[in-house]
């Protein structure tokens, strides 16, 4: 019954092309019936021989692909007395994979952010991870401003910004260095550590290394272990100076 009810649906298909015009039937010389494009009866090709047509049934890849194939060979002889067509093709349209659907047409594809409680990368023998101890919410002067903590030591890009541990805990000065620099942040903190030399006045290159000579000196051997640093945010390069 299954079998004779898709048969009786492409037989009402195809007739119903056949009267709406979607295919036209005329009659070439030999007095067949033949299926050939609409052409303008006033064209100079009108009495040329009609070409040999195809019908092709388009259908998605599945477990219904071979019986739709053994459907319409059954069917062959009935389709070619309706359209008269010279051959029939299958084109198959195989699904999308597996992973095309779990991670490209579904929510699994949406980015899941986790926000750590830190920006350290914890990384084995970090330096940066050491000093990078400022909370996520900082006040400087009467403003707040919150660090990205999506960022840590390894980003690039970046703004950041350092407070004197000695000036804070000691003088409760809340003062801030702030720096930027498109290299990974531990290298620029690498800079920043190589200029706490006195040799040739090394400590004059960095703000940093400067500001515990002049403010600090006992302290200057501790580097940038006198500093808590946080990460502010990423930036495009071209919009660092």
């Amino acid at each position: 019954k299954q079998w004779y009810q898709r048969r009786v649906a492409i037989t009402a298909g195809l007739a119903l092309a056949l009267d709406r015009g979607v295919i036209l039937g005329l009659n070439p010389p030999n007095g067949a019936d033949r299926i050939r494009p609409h052409q303008d009866t006033g064209s100079q090709h009108s009495n040329t021989q009609p070409r040999n047509l195809t019908l092709t049934f388009v259908s998605v890849f599945s477990c219904y692909t071979e019986p739709l194939k053994k459907l319409v060979r059954g069917l062959l002889d009935d389709i070619k007395v309706l359209t008269n067509v010279d051959k029939i093709i299958f084109a198959n349209k195989k699904n999308p994979n597996t992973a095309s659907l779990l991670f490209c047409k579904s929510s699994f594809s949406n980015t899941v952010s986790i926000t750590s409680v830190n920006q350290k990368c914890l990384a084995p023998n970090c330096k940066a991870c050491c000093v990078l101890n400022l909370p996520k919410c900082i006040t400087y002067e009467s403003s707040k401003f919150k660090l990205d903590f999506n960022l840590n030591c390894k980003s690039d890009n970046v703004i950041y910004v350092a407070r004197c541990k000695l000036c804070f805990n000691f003088k409760n000065d809340t003062q801030l260095y702030f720096g930027q620099t498109c290299n990974r942040f531990h290298v620029r903190l690498n800079g920043h550590r190589s200029c706490f030399k006195v040799d040739n006045f090394s400590y004059e290159k960095s703000a940093l290394s400067q500001h515990i000579f002049s403010e600090h000196l006992l302290f200057f051997g501790e580097k940038l272990k006198n500093f808590d640093f946080g990460i502010i945010k990423q930036v495009a390069p071209r919009n660092l100076d």
